[in-house]
């Protein structure tokens, strides 16, 4: 079971801090579905396992505004995430910080995409 959302993030903080210069976000909440169909019955029984939540954001990075997401990628760091949706609709929850792929061309900006990876603390919808 999975809700994904792709859309215009209107803001975005990590450790209470915002981070600039962002992009696209994409955000997918799941739970996996335990199967409990007790033997010889013709029908499933299904419960929800506990919740999963990835979110991939794009950034135009910069050392002085990105600091942070590098070092605490290399420490290995949990943080509070929490997103506002062009929609106002929010979403905060703890998370380890995965990946950090980095674009970069001769002329253009540098283009880095964070991915972030539930830990802990639920994530919470307001």
């Amino acid at each position: 079971m999975s809700n994904a959302i792709s859309t215009t993030a209107t803001s975005m903080s990590w450790n209470a801090v915002s981070i600039p210069s962002l992009g696209n976000v994409q955000a997918t909440a799941s739970r996996e579905v335990i199967d409990v169909t007790p033997i010889g019955v013709d029908y499933r029984s299904n419960i929800f396992g506990p919740q999963n939540w990835t979110i991939t954001a794009e950034v135009f990075l910069n050392e002085t505004d990105h600091t942070a997401l590098q070092t605490d990628w290399q420490a290995k760091t949990k943080r509070e995430l929490i997103i506002t949706w062009a929609t106002g609709y929010t979403w905060t929850g703890d998370a380890y910080i995965t990946s950090i792929d980095v674009t970069a061309g001769t002329t253009d900006a540098v283009r880095a995409t964070v991915s972030f990876q539930s830990q802990g603390k639920g994530l919470t919808f307001a």
